[in-house]
């Protein structure tokens, strides 16, 4: 059982306990605060809830989307969890050590220092991080997508596909051996294909003279 709420849909702050549903996606409601534990719940999706704080601890959750949420403060440590998408949450600080996480979106959360380890982590968005310092993963085995993350001195060691700028002005490339280095710049992009930290660099000298 799914249920889909929109801003139309919803006066109250809180929305009750139905311990049916499966799937709860609710978009746009500038009132909504807090969510029940629903126990059988596997995926919670919140976009534009400004004043939600809290994701319900719900611990077979498989899902959670919370883009647009401005005001959300913690995120419980959901053991089960594959995806997260915690785009545009201004005011999160901590992301917990997930233990099944497979794709994880953190852009545009400015209070983020640093990103745990997570042992099965296959895609990493974090663009616009501008507090973010370490990411403590030590692989992603598909694509790392990272933009505008000035204070970053740690990255993880391996991935098949790195998307990025020249934005991140502390990070020593030599540290890192880089299959393949996609640079983005405006709306197109330039391919550079190095084995070491001297092709990275020289990678970089090449995107900046043109």
């Amino acid at each position: 059982i799914s249920a889909a709420i929109y801003t139309s849909a919803i006066e109250k702050t809180v929305l009750p306990d139905i311990q049916t549903l499966e799937e709860l996606n609710c978009w746009s409601c500038p009132k909504l605060t807090f969510i029940a534990n629903i126990k059988n719940l596997i995926t919670l999706r919140c976009n534009h809830c400004p004043l939600l704080k809290k994701i319900p601890d719900i611990q077979g959750l498989d899902e959670v989307v919370a883009e647009h949420c401005y005001s959300l403060e913690e995120i419980p440590l959901i053991q089960e969890l594959f995806d997260l998408n915690i785009n545009n949450c201004y005011k999160l600080k901590f992301i917990p050590k997930f233990e099944q996480l497979q794709n994880l979106d953190c852009s545009n959360c400015p209070l983020i220092e640093e990103i745990p380890e997570l042992n099965y982590l296959c895609t990493l968005n974090c663009y616009n991080c501008i507090s973010l310092k370490f990411i403590h993963v030590k692989k992603i085995t598909s694509t790392f997508h990272y933009h505008n993350c000035r204070l970053l001195i740690k990255v993880p060691e391996s991935y098949n596909e790195l998307y990025t700028d020249n934005k991140c002005y502390w990070l020593n490339p030599n540290k890192y051996k880089l299959s393949k280095v996609i640079f983005i710049q405006r709306w197109w992009l330039k391919y550079y294909y190095s084995l070491s930290g001297k092709g990275f660099l020289k990678a970089m000298d090449e995107f900046n003279k043109n």
